[in-house]
This record gives structure tokens, sequence and C-alpha cells, in this order.
């Protein structure tokens, strides 16, 4: 089973694997300890990049969102449900984020303003 056992904001992707090492070793996580399956999540200050790293220590996927696009927080939950043969697949993490949300809403929501929430959660707005 995959799990999200961190998520670390605000990483400077420029780290190498020595310097993630350090800096996960700083928020008290010890990559030897993670089991198979394991996901961290390390996220850019500017919330457009991620880097997930597994067990112990391999750097398995990196996204890099287009210019003034940030990742959508909500979806990240998601990315672990949402692996392929050829990584994982953040437009299926966002929807099921999308769907999530738009299913915890109690009133009906009319075309225009289900289109403006699932704007504000692709944007990040």
């Amino acid at each position: 089973m995959i799990t999200i056992r961190k998520l670390v904001q605000g990483v400077h992707m420029g780290l190498g694997h020595d310097g993630l090492r350090a800096l996960l070793k700083r928020e008290g996580i010890d990559l030897a300890r993670l089991r198979e399956g394991d996901l961290v999540m390390l996220m850019n200050k500017a919330g457009d990049k991620l880097k997930i790293i597994e067990g112990k220590g391999v750097l398995i996927a990196y996204l890099r969102m287009p210019k003034g696009i940030k990742i959508m927080k909500e979806a990240i939950q998601y990315i672990p449900t949402c692996f392929g043969g050829r990584g994982f697949d953040y437009e299926k993490a966002c929807q099921k984020a999308l769907e999530t949300r738009l299913n915890s809403v109690k009133v009906p929501l009319s075309p225009l303003q289900k289109a403006k929430l699932e704007q504000q959660a692709i944007h990040g707005n």
C-alpha cells in the first residue's frame, strides 16, 4: 500500500540527494526507516514544484507546473492512488480532489458556480 508519510513545504528544489536527506532528518524523517510504499512529498516555496521520494530515499517523481500555476494541495492526498506505469496522473488526482470538494457541498450549485469552483481548484486561487 502506498502511503504519504509527510509533506514538507518550502523546500529548495536545487538540493541533491544528500541535501534532501539532511533536510528530512531535520524534519524528523529517517529515510532508512521508511517502508516500501511510504512516500515523502517535498514542495517548493512557490508551490509549483513537487518531488516525491519513496522508501529508502529514491526519487520516484518530479512535478513541475507551468509558470503561474500552483499545485492543488488538496490533490496531493490522491497522488498515491494515481500512480501508473509511467509515473502519476496529476490531473486525475486533481479530479478526485475536485469531486470530493463538490460532493461536500450541501446546496446545489449552478453550472457557473461549479465552473468557478473548478477554476479555483485548478489555479490554486
